[in-house]
């Protein structure tokens, strides 16, 4: 890796001794996640929310796709650079579809890739490592934050990029397609996907209209509002699925959508078919301890993820390998 290039300004990757599931042994403070947005429009659909809306049947589409995505960090690190020091890791990333049609479903488009994330904005080359018959093709993704977070940034800016572009590639007069996750943006983009965030990480909507999101019985939803993110904007509602407690705290089962910036009626449309069929693929308890925001194809989904990804002490032996031979041939 970089033999071209003299000794003393080489970029060297050098693994951190913890293994990578318990982070770095060295880390800085990670930063809130960026959650800005404000609300431009409470009122998109409707004055009235002083109740929640109930589901209209309808039929369902014919393919209701689910996208999602994976990512493990496979080896922590820094990235030496002369006297400089950067924060890296090596990182794997899986994305694929799972299609439901027809009471069954299938795993469409599953695909797996290599990072080498790096922070502080640091120009570096790829990294190939041989793992068994296989290479494992590590692309260089910089992130301009410094640090841990920087790193965990690439990773997820890489991820979002192959989850958003899969599902875009899947969208179709008779799917609805679901990503599993706050949508990425670009604001020259605006195609009916639908971003599906299990969290609630705040309100968005002022008092009194965020009363209602307490309120919302099983199967409700909220009228559509529109957020503003910059220089984006996004359709977004609340819904809360089945299976939840009576002992559960009010914000159980509850889940924000949200859609870019495709029109009031589409919107609300998309709006009134997830509240009619997405309720149905919520997961159980017994099934799942994200329950029942983690719906069940997107369940199955993650295991089958994790698998493409590889076995993680393998790839961990094999990066171990490939850099104690670089180290011997720079002796």
């Amino acid at each position: 890796m970089f033999d071209s290039q003299p000794a003393g300004t080489r970029t060297l990757f050098r693994i951190d001794p913890w293994s990578a599931d318990y982070g770095a042994s060295f880390e800085a403070e990670p930063e809130a996640e960026d959650e800005s947005g404000d609300v431009a429009d409470a009122f998109v659909e409707t004055d009235d929310w002083s109740h929640g809306i109930d589901p209209v049947p309808r039929p369902r589409p014919a393919r209701v796709v689910f996208v999602d995505g994976v990512q493990r960090i496979e080896a922590w690190g820094r990235l030496q650079q002369g006297d400089r020091l950067v924060e890296a890791a090596l990182a794997s990333i899986a994305v694929g579809a799972s299609v439901c049609m027809d009471g069954s479903a299938a795993f469409e488009r599953l695909q797996a890739s290599r990072v080498l994330a790096v922070s502080s904005s640091l120009t570096v080359d790829p990294i190939d490592v041989r793992a068994g018959g296989q290479d494992l093709h590590f692309e260089p993704q910089p992130s301009q934050r410094a640090g841990r977070e920087g790193v965990l940034d690439a990773v997820r800016n890489r991820r979002s990029q192959l989850e958003r572009r899969l599902a875009e590639s899947l969208i179709a007069p008779d799917a609805l397609v679901v990503l599993d996750g706050r949508l990425s943006f670009d604001a020259s983009r605006a195609t009916p996907v639908i971003g599906f965030a299990k969290t609630i990480q705040r309100f968005y909507l002022p008092e009194p209209q965020s009363r209602l999101v307490l309120r919302l019985e099983e199967r409700q939803r909220t009228p559509v509002f529109r957020i503003v993110f910059g220089e984006t904007v996004r359709y977004s509602w609340y819904l809360r699925l089945p299976n939840t407690r009576p002992i559960h705290h009010a914000l159980a089962g509850v889940v924000r959508l949200e859609t870019p910036e495709i029109g009031r009626d589409a919107a609300i449309d998309l709006a009134g078919l997830t509240a009619c069929h997405l309720p149905s693929f919520a997961s159980l308890p017994q099934h799942d301890p994200r329950a029942p925001q983690n719906l069940l194809p997107v369940g199955g989904l993650e295991r089958r993820l994790r698998h493409e990804m590889g076995d993680p002490q393998f790839i961990r032996r094999a990066i171990e390998d490939y850099l104690t031979r670089e180290v011997q041939a720079g002796a």
